[in-house]
């Protein structure tokens, strides 16, 4: 039986994006972890459940070391990043390009409210604004390539790896 989103809108997005290749495809990859799968939909009781069955809050995927947290943060699922932090999930985790979350959230460009929401949670739960992809960047350097008109001066100073 499949799980639906509480949310219509956000039901309706996640049926537009199944129905792509890309999502077809990512989807049957992450039918061998449920945590990665259940955190990436926004399925906050299932991620509950899993975290419950025992499943490692930090597992990540074999070859791009992607965790539940930023699969949720990559889609941008706030009660799950919530949720996944409270268990303990490592927030400066990173996957195999050395993506951290706040890597991964500075590169949206939608849904800024959410963003600082989720921003706030990374950094208050201890998030190294400092982090360097392999490339050498941090997430400053992303909010402000991707998202330069767009983000507030309080979106700024959540990702500013320095005191202002």
């Amino acid at each position: 039986m499949e799980m639906r989103l509480i949310y219509p809108r956000a039901q309706q997005e996640l049926d537009d994006f199944r129905s792509t290749s890309a999502a077809v495809g990512r989807l049957s990859t992450l039918e061998a972890f449920p945590l990665h799968r259940a955190a990436w939909l926004g399925q906050f009781l299932l991620v509950q459940k899993h975290l419950r069955d025992g499943i490692n809050v930090d597992s990540t995927l074999p070859r791009s070391k992607i965790t539940g947290l930023l699969y949720a943060v990559d889609t941008s699922q706030f009660a799950v990043v919530q949720l996944l932090l409270s268990r303990g999930a490592s927030v400066n985790k990173a996957s195999a390009g050395q993506s951290t979350a706040l890597h991964i959230l500075a590169q949206k460009r939608e849904g800024k409210d959410l963003q600082v929401a989720i921003a706030k949670a990374l950094v208050d739960a201890g998030a190294d604004r400092t982090a360097k992809r392999k490339e050498g960047l941090t997430p400053y350097w992303y909010l402000i390539t991707f998202c330069a008109n767009k983000a507030s001066e309080e979106h700024r100073l959540l990702f500013h790896p320095g005191d202002w």
